[in-house]
């Protein structure tokens, strides 16, 4: 078993992108009561990353499940916002983890 260096420039970089994406889910998060203009662009950009190896992928997942708990009483309201292909890289994202994960 052979891991990477630390600071070999791979783990360097999984670590800034990991570092990026926790900045946009801290923003996702932190709109509980409503959908912003801007918040469709943002969840669709956090779902392309989805299918990321771990630690980018699954904190994507258990931030989009975690959204969704948030705005479960008004979920009509969030998938209204956005266009068909943000509902579709929602779906997938969501697809991937189960509610009570």
């Amino acid at each position: 078993d052979t891991q990477e260096p630390i600071n070999s420039p791979s783990t360097t970089a999984r670590s800034r992108r990991h570092g990026k994406v926790l900045a946009g889910v801290s923003v996702l998060l932190g709109r509980p009561f409503d959908v912003p203009a801007w918040l469709p662009g943002l969840i669709e950009s956090l779902c392309k990353l989805g299918n990321e190896s771990d630690p980018v992928g699954a904190t994507i997942k258990k931030s989009i499940s975690q959204f969704r708990k948030i705005h479960q009483s008004q979920w009509h309201v969030v998938t209204e916002k956005l266009d068909s292909d943000q509902r579709e890289w929602l779906s997938s994202v969501m697809s991937e983890h189960s509610y009570f994960n």
